[in-house]
């Protein structure tokens, strides 16, 4: 599941038994830049391996699969079984061995597939309805997956599970998977090294934009729904902050003094006017950037007159705090104090040079600063 929905792949392009993850499938460029690369099979359109960028869960979960062949492998030896002249390199990652009292550890290959547990959906201890539920069958289907690594991607700062997921496996990052989607200077940027690929590349060139058209498409929905769920939340006078807050108020107020509107369908009305000028959310660990592809793209702070593009590289709570297109709520308050904890023990610990501990003392004191701000403006107390 880990590998599926972090890097938004299809279920057989991980598990199938031919062209899913085979044992040596993890590529390390640098161990220390934690820099991996994994080549999935693309299901849909290329019909081959095309090699993607993996974050380091990724990399650990592989790991661990790689472990457990090696083990088979040993036993495989130490018995005489047949698969012990196997390459280890042609052993899929989620095969397996059931155990007998007879023969100890099986000689068969046996492989895991999620449907399996869905053929046994009425036993209380299938393994699939204990993690996730009544609801966990969901996880047969083709494309439940791709929607979760979307669901993460924007509730990853400010969803308690997942945040506490996040610090446990001290992973946040899922841009490894793809450009960014909201930047369009990074995609103009991909777009020329697909240009420049010699002719013979031409079907992987298509297969990757067919793959990102296709994870887009995801993504715009999932993050729809979220400014959707955030429009009504704050019209029903949930806690927000943020210049974007007063903007959906101030809508809000305009479209009850027009026209006469049920409440469900004021709501509506109010987020497809937002919606229709462009306003998209973009997560951050203190808040959300609503920028989108509005029209006064000039009026975000982040934004150069010098070289007329957006610095989204420099976002911060105190960067972003006076912008009109910044969102935030209580939920991110917790993940600042998260970072700030997380900022001390790596100060406390020692082990920096003079110039790296002030910087790291300047961005302690800048984030405390922030979070008595926010919890002002939010009116709750700072435990800080």
């Amino acid at each position: 599941m880990l590998i599926t929905f972090m890097n938004a792949r299809r279920r057989g392009e991980v598990i199938h038994k031919k062209v899913g993850l085979m044992r040596g499938a993890l590529q390390v460029h640098s161990e220390k830049m934690k820099i991996y690369e994994v080549a999935f099979y693309i299901l849909k359109t290329y019909k081959k391996k095309i090699p993607f960028y993996v974050n380091e869960t990724t990399c650990l979960a592989i790991r661990s699969l790689e472990v457990i062949q090696t083990c088979y492998s040993r036993i495989d030896t130490a018995l005489g079984h047949s698969d012990a002249l196997t390459s280890l390199e042609d052993i899929p990652l989620f095969s397996y061995r059931r155990f007998s009292v007879a023969e100890c550890v099986g000689a068969t290959l046996k492989f895991f597939g999620f449907s399996d547990y869905a053929r046994d959906q009425d036993n209380p201890t299938n393994i699939i309805i204990e993690a996730g539920g009544d609801r966990g069958l969901m996880f047969t289907d083709t494309h439940v997956f791709r929607r979760m690594y979307c669901l993460v991607a924007f509730y990853r700062y400010e969803n308690r599970d997942i945040m506490a997921i996040s610090w446990q496996i001290c992973h946040m990052d899922l841009k490894s998977v793809r450009t960014y989607l909201t930047d369009p200077m990074s995609r103009k940027d991909v777009e020329t090294i697909y240009a420049k690929m010699p002719t013979e590349a031409e079907d992987r060139r298509r297969a990757f934009i067919a793959e990102d058209a296709d994870l887009e498409r995801e993504m715009t929905r999932v993050g729809n729904l979220k400014m959707a769920e955030e429009i009504d939340e704050i019209i029903s006078g949930e806690k927000y902050t943020g210049g974007f807050a007063k903007y959906i108020r101030k809508i809000h107020a305009r479209f009850s003094k027009v026209v006469s509107f049920e409440t469900d369908n004021l709501v509506e009305s109010v987020y497809h006017a937002i919606k229709r000028r462009g306003h998209f959310p973009r997560p951050y660990s203190h808040g959300e950037c609503m920028l989108g592809s509005v029209g006064n793209r000039k009026a975000a702070r982040c934004y150069s007159m010098a070289d007329d593009r957006h610095h989204f590289e420099d976002a911060s709570p105190s960067k972003c705090g006076g912008c009109r297109f910044h969102l935030t709520k209580v939920a991110y308050v917790e993940n600042l104090r998260l970072e700030a904890s997380a900022l001390r023990r790596e100060i406390e610990e020692g082990g920096l040079d003079g110039f790296a501990l002030a910087r790291k003392k300047r961005d302690l004191k800048a984030l405390e600063t922030s979070i008595a701000s926010l919890c002002e403006r939010l009116e709750i107390e700072n435990e800080g």
